[in-house]
């Protein structure tokens, strides 16, 4: 009996000795990570890491490890690493975090949207923004679920990648992140706050090259509020911004109100700056643009005259500024139909490009293709195909890829085709005109529409009427999407 109750006393305080030093493990790693913590916030770094370390081989080992607990650590680690320049540690450790998170929590967790934040903050610092996009993609989703993720670092992110995304001409990529900044923003700060009306600016922007006019024009309208009341109606931001408007309504075709904002925009231009500023002769070349459009011709040609002066007096005769002005004022002589005057300028424009660019340059390639438009406007059709053609070899010999401006120049030579009635030979260059500005573009942009009517005509033409109700169909998306 006595053997018996010494057996039992003996296991009960191998029990008790055993709960007590799980119990100590476990304070152990806390008070090491709570340690760690201190020496994060105080920026010491190097003994926090040492600490962190501690924490996390201590609670590897305990009798039943906790894994939220470990990865907690992880991410702690990773951050360390991070600010010692480790990155390759970083990346692992955060990685080993997000794993293990994962395994224990739902994908829309904070904490999970926390350590893809810091994962994807390692990759843009490195410019890895082909291994971040696929994190941000995720972060986007799960950081909006809940207000624990709102860290001050959060928008500085979202911002820094659609930034980069935007300088990129990735706009389809900034959107959706300039959206959820905005959103952030809204969400934190004042009405009218600063950061609010840049992310308003930058997103108007980007929905404005993806075609979304109509959330363009919103936000647009809302920022020009702003910096009215800030700035005042004549300042050279709100001169960009009525400029951007007019865009906008040029392309709808609502000609009265962007030559409206255009000419505001001028006036303050002018007003504001010398005579021979820049920014002036930019004002006028989109007025002369809007006039073009309206089939203003004579005066678009002065107001692109009154570019060309202004550029060649500030940039000289030698500037490509100023031979991009002098084929854009050639051209108002081939619609005027002043074919002498406009080859005039179109071959000075071919001698300077030449020289600087070599004869293989994309930009000889649009010069060919301005002569094309002359000699078939000339009735010379023979002479117009070989133009046509030849700025289509020079891009193709040049070795790049398809430009934005290879679509036009392959409906050009399509549209020689068609009026000649060599509708077999028009048929493909229209097709693959359409082809190259959906992937450039994406299927509902704006700019398709020249190509579907092109197509449209050529159906009718031939008697297809199923697919000339086919392009109908695609043009009217296309206006659906411009509305919304």
């Amino acid at each position: 009996m006595t053997i018996f109750l010494i057996t039992i006393i003996c296991l009960v305080c191998i029990c008790f000795i055993a709960v007590l030093f799980f119990y100590l493990r476990k304070k152990n790693w806390k008070k090491q990570y709570t340690t760690a913590i201190s020496l994060y916030d105080g920026q010491n770094y190097v003994l926090g890491l040492i600490a962190a370390q501690k924490a996390l081989e201590i609670a590897e080992n305990v009798r039943k490890p906790d894994k939220y607990a470990i990865a907690s650590i992880l991410s702690l680690i990773g951050l360390f690493h991070h600010h010692l320049g480790r990155s390759k540690q970083a990346k692992t450790s955060i990685q080993r975090s997000v794993l293990l998170t994962g395994n224990i929590q739902t994908p829309d967790h904070p904490e999970i949207a926390k350590n893809l934040n810091q994962l994807a903050e390692i990759y843009k610092i490195e410019n890895q923004y082909s291994q971040e996009k696929p994190l941000t993609n995720i972060f986007l989703k799960t950081e909006g679920k809940t207000a624990e993720t709102e860290s001050p670092t959060i928008p500085e992110n979202l911002k820094t990648l659609a930034n980069h995304y935007h300088d990129e001409e990735n706009y389809e990529m900034a959107e959706p992140i300039y959206t959820r900044l905005l959103a952030v923003y809204e969400e934190t700060l004042e009405e009218e706050h600063p950061d609010i009306v840049t992310t308003q600016y930058k997103l108007a922007e980007t929905c404005q090259n993806l075609g979304r006019l109509k959330k363009a024009e919103l936000l647009y309208k809302s920022v020009l509020s702003t910096w009215k009341k800030e700035l005042g109606i004549e300042s050279s931001k709100v001169a960009s911004l009525l400029n951007n408007l007019a865009k906008i309504y040029q392309v709808q075709e609502q000609y009265q109100k962007a030559t409206m904002f255009c000419k505001r925009a001028l006036a303050i231009r002018n007003k504001m700056l010398s005579p021979g500023h820049l920014d002036v002769a930019t004002s006028l070349e989109n007025l002369a643009s809007l006039h073009k459009d309206q089939g203003q011709y004579e005066r678009g040609e002065q107001a692109s005259k009154q570019a060309l002066a202004i550029r060649e007096i500030a940039l000289g005769q030698a500037h490509p500024e100023v031979s991009k002005n002098i084929d854009d004022l050639a051209e108002f002589y081939r619609l005027q139909s002043k074919y002498n005057d406009a080859k005039q300028l179109y071959r000075r424009s071919l001698e300077f490009k030449r020289e600087l660019l070599g004869s293989e340059h994309p930009e000889i390639a649009a010069i060919e293709n301005h002569l094309g438009g002359i000699y078939q406007n000339e009735g010379d059709y023979e002479k117009a195909e070989l133009h046509y053609k030849r700025s289509l070899e020079i891009e193709e010999v040049a070795d790049i890829e398809e430009t934005s401006a290879t679509p036009s120049r392959l409906n050009n030579l399509g549209m020689l085709y068609f009026n000649q009635g060599l509708f077999d030979n028009a048929q493909p260059l229209f097709e693959l005109s359409l082809k190259l500005l959906e992937e450039e573009l994406g299927p509902k942009h704006p700019d398709l529409m020249p190509c579907l009517d092109n197509l449209a005509k050529l159906h009718k033409a031939t008697g297809r009427l199923m697919d000339v109700k086919e392009v109908e169909s695609r043009k009217s998306l296309i206006t659906k999407n411009m509305r919304e």
